[in-house]
């Protein structure tokens, strides 16, 4: 068990680092990924 005051610290980096990280831009190569995927998703659902 963490004490309560070091809890609410890691818990603000945390929140932090994420606020950071969702606001940068998802890299091209991801999205083509993702791209891919939905593809030969709906390739399967059309069979």
């Amino acid at each position: 068990m963490l004490p309560p005051h070091v809890a609410t610290f890691l818990g603000e980096q945390l929140q932090a680092f994420y606020a950071h990280l969702v606001s940068e831009p998802v890299p091209d190569r991801f999205v083509q990924l993702v791209q891919q995927l939905d593809g030969k998703k709906k390739s399967h659902d059309g069979e």
